[in-house]
């Protein structure tokens, strides 16, 4: 979280949701400038896998990242909730966790005091977020999603 945290420090990157997991991270996000973008995941993936590496004395020991981060365009529309929910019940998909809001290391478990800023949603929120977080995805939104990371693009809604 240090680490994201400068890198929202260094760059316009605005922050919708996000999600770090044990093997792998998600942000909603967007930036002025696709430059600017590019410029601050290559610093936080990189400045995170040299961390890594020194943490746990493992320099020298192949890749952190099997590959670079990959970016898709996200609507502001109805998309927009759905990728913000998958993302938000990450954990709860995993089994790391029963309530999104129990994961401290995403937006939807952040604490008081946490240092990652979220920035406003660029459409409203739903009123019962927190409901529509904790019902979770159809089986048919999260395999739209899943899909759209494989082949680059979310769908037509």
């Amino acid at each position: 979280m240090k680490t994201l945290h400068e890198s929202l420090q260094k760059y316009s990157i605005k922050i919708y949701a996000f999600c770090a997991m044990p093997n792998h991270w998600h942000l909603l996000a967007s930036c002025p400038s696709g430059a600017e973008m590019i410029r601050g995941l290559q610093r936080l993936g990189a400045t995170h896998a040299i961390r890594l590496r020194l943490r746990y004395e493992s320099i020298g020991r192949g890749a952190v990242y099997q590959s670079r981060y990959r970016s898709y365009a996200v609507k502001a529309n109805q998309i927009f909730w759905i990728v913000a929910r998958y993302i938000e019940r990450n954990p709860v998909r995993a089994k790391l966790c029963r309530l999104p809001e129990n994961w401290n290391w995403s937006s939807a478990g952040q604490k008081i005091g946490h240092p990652i800023p979220l920035d406003p949603w660029p459409i409203p929120k739903p009123i019962e977020w927190r409901k529509y977080l904790r019902s979770g995805g159809s089986l048919d939104e999260e395999k739209e999603i899943r899909e759209a990371l494989i082949r680059g693009s979310l769908g037509r809604r």
